[in-house]
C-alpha cells in the first residue's frame, strides 16, 4: 500500500484504516477506489461521496473512531501520525458533510479536472498542532468551494457552516484524545462539554520557571508499558539539577555578600513572538514588530510538543545576547517530565563544531554524565518516549566551524527524519542569536520563536524575589538594593534578564554609589563598569588603585573600538588580541587569541561565543557586549579621554605637529562616530561636562588638527593597528569628519570654516566614506550661515540627507533638480521653473521640515491650486519622483492631519494613489486618515481591502475613529474594522480605544466641529 503523508486526505484515511482492513475496503469501494488505487484523481472521490453521502459519512466516522481507539495505546511515531490523520480527516469531512447536506450538485467532469489541486488548496502541511482559527479555515474552505464551482455567495454560506462543523468534530476528538483536549482549551473552544478537566487545570495553573509546562505535559496522562531506565533517570537528574542552583555561577555574589536565589524561585518565563517560516528566517525587525507579543510560552511549548510537525523540523529559538536563551534551554530540559520525554541538552560551544548531529549529541552525553550513557541505549531502552534534543548556541557553532554550515538546520531535519523512519521520533530545539539566523537555510514550515524583553511586571516580580531572598542583609544595611523606580527608568537595560542581574549585583554593593532614577546615562555607565572592573581586580590584587582600574577600563575600551572600527557588534579573539598588543603596547608572551580571553573574557557583561575544536589551540571565541550601549559608551568615553590627553600634550620638537595625536588618529580614522546615535549623545554630554578651561583646550586642539588633517602622514607608534584594510582616502575622510563632529558637539566658540574648505571637506566625506557613514554624519552635523560647525537639533530625517549634501556644498543645481530639493531651503516654489510635481513635493516636505523645527502650520492653498489646475500629472518616466512624492504625502499627513479638512486630505490621498499605483500603496500609512475621514473608503474603493492592513494596530486605530464619528462614519469604519480583525474582541478593550484617541489628539475636536456644521446645514 503506497505511503501518503497524513496531512493529505488519502494518506489520512489510509493511516486511520490501518489494521481495519474491512472498514477501509468498504469505504474505498464507496469512494470508487480513491484510497487504495490511483484510478481516480484525488478529488473525484467527492462525487461518489455526494452520491453515497450516508454510507460514506458513516464509514468515515467509524474510521476516525477506530483511529481514536488506537490512539489510546499508540506511542511514538504512530501516535503523531494518527493525531495528524484524525485532524486532516475532520477538516475535510466537515466541508463535504455540509456540501452533501446542502444538496449541492457537483459536476463529475469538474471534479476530475480540478482534482490535482485538492491537496494544495487544503494546505494542511504546515499545521503545527492547534485548533485552526476561522481565518485559517476560511482560506481552505473558500478554495475548496471554488474548486467545486460554487459562486461567492454560496461559498461564503457553506464556509460558515463548515467551520462550525469542524469545531464540533474537534470537540468530539477533545473528549477522547488528550492532545486535542489541550488544543481545544488553548483555542477557547466553546463547544467543549466538560472534557479534559486535568488538561484544563494545567493550562490555567499559575506558572513559575516553566512548571506549568510540566503540568500540561503530564496531564496528557499517557500510560507507558515500561518504566524509565537507570540511564534515563541519571540523565533526568542531571537536567533537573539546574533548578536548585543559584541564578549565576558560584562566586559572583561572594564579594557583595549576596544570597543568590535559586533558578526555580526567580526565573521568569520569557515573553515571545512566534512565526512559521516560508523559507527565510523572519529575523528582520520589521517582520517581528508586526507580530503580537505573547506571555504563555509554556502553553505554546506544550501545544508544540504534541504537534506532529515538532518531529519533522527543528524549533528555532532566537534572542539577543543577555536575553536568556541558554538558561531557558536548561530550564526547558529540567521541566520536560521524565515519564514522557528523554532530554539531551547539547552545548554546541563544547562539542566538535564540524561533526554530524548524532556525534554532537553523543559528545554532549559524555560531558553531561561522564561517559555513562550512549544515545543508542537511550533510544532502544525507552522506545515509547519522545526524545528531545536541545542544541544550544547555533551562533557559536557557526563561529567555530572550519567550513560553511549553512545547511546545519537541514542536517538536523534529516536527522529527525532518519530517527522517525526507525520509529523513534525526535523533537529538536535550536537556540541562536537573532542576527546569526540568516547565516543558515531554514526549511519552510519551521517554527521560529523570538524571546522578548521583560515586561514591567516581570521586572518587578524579579526584584521582589531578589529582595525577599536578601531581606535581612538589605534591612541591616549590609547590602543595597536596586529600587523598582530606578529599574523602570533604565528599562532599556533592565528589561534584559542578565543585565537586570548585573544592576542588582552592582546595587547590592554597599560601597557602590547608589543609582537614582534621575542618574544620567554617562554617569550610570561609568559607575557600573568601574564597579565591575574593581570587583574583578579585587579577586587577584590585595589593593586596587585607580591606575589599575583606568588601565583595565582602557582594555575594555580597546574591545569596544575593535568592534566599532570593524563596524560589527562582536570581535574575534585573534583580532582583539592583536588590537590589544598594538594599542596598549604591552609586552606579552601570550598569543593574540589567548590575550583577549585573559583580559576581557572574564567579565560577565561581555558575551563570549565559543565553540570547541577539540584541541585547546583550536578553540575559537568572539566577544560581544551584552548590550550595545556598553560599547558605545566606552567608545565615547575613551574618545574624550584621548582627546584630553592630546590637548595636554604639545610637541616641542615639531613646529608642524604641535599635538601628539597618533593614538587619536589610530582610533578615529576608520569609522565616523555618528554611526551610532547613542555614541553621539554620550559624546555631547561628556564634552559639555568638562571644566570650561579644559574644554577650551580641547577645542583649540581640534581646530589645529582640522587645519592639518590633509598633510597628516600618520604616526609610527600605532601603524600596525589595522582593523580594516588600508584606505588612505577613507582615513582622511573619517578623521576629518570626527574632528568636525567633536567641534560641533562641543558647542563652544570655534573659528568659522572657510566656504571653500567646507565644500571640499563635505565632498571628501562623500567620496571617502561608505554611504551609511556619510549619511549618518550629515544627519547630525551642519554649518551655520557664518560657517561654524554645529549639531543639528533635532537630527535630520534620513530622507533629507541628499538635500543636506547639496545644501552644504552650495550645489544649487542639485537642489533644483532633485525631486525633494526645496524641502530644507523653504524657498518659494514658484520662483523655479520646475515641473509642478516636483514643486508640490518640495512644498510638502518644506512644511514637514519647518514643522519639525518651529511648528509653522502649512498654507495648503498652494497645493490645492496646483491640484485644481490639473497640473499634478505624475511622470512615470521618472519613477523616483513618484516615490518621493508618495513619501512626501505620507510625512505631510503624519504631521498635519489634525489641521486638514476633507478636501485637502482627499486630494493628498489621491495624489499618493496616482503616483504609486494601488499595488505599491502601504495601506497602514493611511489608517489615521481613514479613522478621521471614513468617506475615503467610499471615494477610494482600493482602501477598503482588509488584507492590506496591519492586523494588530489597524483595528485599534479604526476603533478609535468610531468614537469620534457620526453614525454614517461609524458604520463605514465598523465594517472595515471587523473585516480587518476577525477576532474583534482583541481590539475592543476601552483602554485601547482611549489610548488611540489620545494619540490622535486634535482630530477628535475638529471632526466633532465639522460634524456639528453638517448637522446645522442639514437643519
Amino acid at each position: 500500500m503506497a505511503k501518503d503523508p497524513p496531512y493529505t486526505y488519502r494518506g489520512a484515511l489510509k493511516i486511520l484504516g490501518h489494521g481495519s482492513d474491512s472498514l477501509l475496503n468498504a469505504l474505498d469501494t464507496v469512494l470508487g477506489g480513491f484510497i487504495l488505487s490511483s484510478v481516480l484523481t484525488p478529488v473525484a472521490w467527492a462525487f461518489n461521496l455526494v452520491d453515497q453521502k450516508n454510507e460514506a459519512s458513516g464509514l468515515i466516522r467509524k474510521l476516525v473512531q477506530t483511529g481514536v481507539r488506537r490512539l489510546g495505546k499508540a506511542k511514538g511515531k504512530e501516535r503523531y501520525e494518527l493525531v495528524d490523520a484524525a485532524h486532516t480527516t475532520i477538516v475535510v469531512a466537515a466541508f463535504f458533510d455540509v456540501v452533501c447536506e446542502g444538496g449541492v450538485k457537483v459536476s463529475k467532469d469538474r471534479l476530475n479536472a480540478l482534482g490535482p489541486s485538492f491537496d494544495s488548496v487544503l494546505d494542511l502541511e504546515g499545521w503545527s498542532g492547534c485548533l485552526l482559527s476561522a481565518p485559517e479555515l476560511t482560506v481552505s474552505y473558500l478554495n475548496l468551494a471554488t474548486l467545486i464551482g460554487l459562486d461567492e455567495s454560496s461559498a461564503a454560506t457553506l464556509k460558515e457552516k463548515a467551520i462550525l462543523r469542524y469545531r464540533a468534530y474537534f470537540a468530539d476528538l477533545a473528549a477522547e484524545v488528550p492532545e486535542f483536549s489541550l488544543w481545544a482549551h488553548l483555542g477557547g473552544l466553546a463547544e467543549l462539554r466538560n472534557t479534559g478537566q486535568a488538561v484544563l487545570a494545567a493550562v490555567n495553573a499559575q506558572s513559575r520557571a516553566l512548571d506549568r509546562l510540566n503540568e500540561i505535559l503530564l496531564a496528557r496522562g499517557i500510560e507507558h508499558d515500561d518504566v524509565p531506565t537507570r540511564r534515563a533517570k541519571l540523565l533526568a537528574r542531571s537536567n533537573q539539577a539546574v533548578l536548585s542552583k543559584p541564578i549565576t555561577p558560584d562566586g559572583v555574589g561572594v564579594v557583595n555578600q549576596v544570597t543568590l536565589p535559586a533558578v526555580w524561585r526567580i526565573y521568569q518565563v520569557p515573553r515571545f513572538r512566534s512565526a512559521i517560516t516560508t523559507g527565510d528566517a523572519p529575523t528582520s525587525g520589521y517582520h517581528w514588530e508586526s507580530l503580537d507579543v505573547r506571555d504563555d510560552l509554556d502553553r505554546f511549548l506544550g501545544s508544540y510538543l504534541f504537534s506532529p510537525r515538532s518531529v519533522e523540523n527543528p524549533l528555532l529559538l532566537l534572542g539577543h545576547p543577555g536575553a536568556g536563551k541558554s538558561l531557558f534551554s536548561k530550564v526547558l530540559a529540567a521541566r520536560l517530565p521524565e515519564e514522557d520525554f528523554i532530554v539531551v541538552r547539547v552545548e554546541l560551544r563544547h562539542v566538535n563544531a564540524d561533526a554530524r548531529v548524532p556525534a554532537q549529541i553523543q559528545e554532549a552525553l559524555d560531558l553531561l554524565i561522564n561517559d555513562r550513557v550512549k544515545w543508542g541505549d537511550l533510544v532502544d531502552e525507552a522506545p515509547e518516549r519522545t526524545r528531545v534534543v536541545i542544541l544550544d548556541g547555533l551562533d557559536e557553532l557557526l563561529q567555530a566551524s572550519t567550513g560553511e554550515r549553512k545547511d546545519y538546520l537541514e542536517q538536523v531535519a534529516d536527522f529527525q527524519a532518519a530517527e522517525a523512519d526507525l520509529g523513534y521520533p525526535v523533537v529538536v530545539v535550536v537556540t541562536s542569536r537573532t542576527v546569526v539566523a540568516d547565516r543558515v537555510r531554514i526549511a519552510p514550515g519551521t517554527t521560529v520563536v523570538k524571546l522578548e524583553d521583560f515586561s514591567g511586571e516581570q521586572m518587578t516580580t524579579w526584584l521582589e524575589t531578589w529582595r525577599g531572598q536578601n531581606l535581612p542583609a538589605i534591612t541591616s544595611g549590609r547590602m543595597g538594593e536596586l529600587k523598582p523606580d530606578v529599574a523602570t527608568s533604565l528599562s532599556d537595560l533592565t528589561a534584559q534578564p542578565l543585565l537586570l542581574l548585573m544592576l542588582a549585583l552592582y546595587s547590592a554593593d554597599p560601597k557602590a554609589e547608589p543609582l537614582e532614577a534621575g542618574t544620567s546615562r554617562e554617569v550610570f555607565y561609568e559607575r557600573i563598569l568601574t564597579s565591575f572592573v574593581r570587583r574583578e581586580l579585587t579577586k587577584a590584587l590585595p589593593e586596587v588603585t585607580q591606575d589599575a582600574i583606568d588601565e583595565e577600563m582602557w582594555r575594555l575600551g580597546v574591545a569596544a573600538f575593535a568592534m566599532f572600527n570593524r563596524d560589527r557588534q562582536s570581535v574575534r579573539d585573534h583580532d582583539l588580541g592583536s588590537d590589544i598588543n598594538v594599542l596598549t603596547q604591552i609586552d606579552s608572551e601570550l598569543e593574540p587569541h589567548r590575550l583577549g580571553q585573559r583580559i576581557i573574557g572574564r567579565f560577565f557583561f561581555i558575551h563570549t561565543d565559543e565553540a570547541d575544536g577539540h584541541r585547546d589551540q583550536d578553540v575559537r571565541r568572539a566577544y560581544e557586549f551584552l548590550h550595545a550601549t556598553f560599547g558605545e559608551y566606552l567608545v565615547a568615553h575613551h574618545s574624550i579621554r584621548v582627546l584630553r590627553e592630546v590637548a595636554r600634550t604639545r610637541r616641542s620638537t615639531s613646529p608642524r605637529r604641535q599635538y601628539d595625536d597618533d593614538l587619536f588618529f589610530a582610533l578615529l580614522s576608520h569609522q565616523t562616530l555618528s554611526n551610532r546615535g547613542t555614541t553621539v549623545s554620550f559624546l555631547t554630554r561628556l564634552l559639555r561636562k568638562l571644566p570650561t578651561e579644559e574644554r577650551i583646550d580641547c577645542v583649540r586642539a581640534l581646530v589645529h588638527l582640522v587645519g592639518e588633517y590633509r598633510d597628516r602622514r600618520g604616526g609610527t607608534g600605532f601603524a600596525d593597528y589595522r582593523p580594516i584594510p588600508v584606505d588612505h582616502l577613507r582615513e582622511m575622510a573619517a578623521y576629518s569628519a570626527n574632528l568636525l563632529l567633536l567641534l560641533a558637539l562641543a558647542d563652544d566658540d570655534v573659528p568659522l570654516v572657510d566656504r571653500a574648505e567646507r565644500i571640499a571637506m563635505v565632498r571628501l566625506w562623500r567620496a571617502g566614506l561608505p554611504a551609511p557613514s556619510w549619511r549618518s554624519l550629515i544627519e547630525v552635523i551642519d554649518f551655520s550661515d557664518e560657517g561654524k560647525p554645529i549639531k543639528r537639533v533635532p537630527a535630520l530625517p534620513g530622507w533629507a540627507t541628499e538635500l543636506a549634501y547639496y545644501d552644504m556644498t552650495d550645489d544649487f543645481g542639485g537642489l533644483k533638480n532633485h525631486s525633494n530639493g526645496l524641502a530644507l531651503q523653504g524657498y518659494d516654489v514658484n520662483q523655479f521653473p520646475l515641473p509642478k510635481i516636483i514643486r508640490t513635493t518640495g512644498f510638502l516636505l518644506t512644511t514637514v521640515a519647518n514643522g519639525y523645527l518651529n511648528e509653522i502650520a502649512p498654507d495648503v492653498q498652494f497645493f490645492l491650486d496646483l491640484e485644481r489646475d490639473n497640473e499634478l500629472v505624475p511622470d512615470f518616466s521618472h519613477s523616483l519622483y513618484g516615490l518621493d512624492t508618495y513619501y512626501a504625502v505620507v510625512h505631510f499627513l503624519r504631521m498635519w492631519l489634525g489641521q486638514l479638512d476633507y478636501e485637502t486630505v482627499y486630494h493628498l490621498v489621491s495624489l499618493a494613489h496616482d503616483v504609486s499605483g494601488p499595488d505599491v500603496l502601504d495601506f497602514n500609512d493611511f489608517v489615521p486618515a481613514i479613522a478621521a475621514f471614513p468617506q475615503l473608503l467610499v471615494d477610494f474603493p482600493t482602501l477598503d481591502t482588509p488584507s492590506k492592513y496591519d492586523r494588530k494596530w489597524g483595528p485599534v486605530v479604526l476603533l478609535a475613529g468610531e468614537e469620534i464619528q457620526n453614525e454614517k462614519g461609524r458604520t463605514l469604519l465598523r465594517s472595515l474594522r471587523r473585516r480587518v480583525a476577525q477576532d474583534t474582541k482583541a481590539v475592543e478593550p476601552r483602554y485601547q480605544a482611549m489610548a488611540a484617541l489620545r494619540w490622535f489628539a486634535g482630530i477628535s475636536s475638529r471632526v466633532e466641529v465639522d460634524a456639528a456644521k453638517d448637522d446645522r446645514a442639514t437643519e
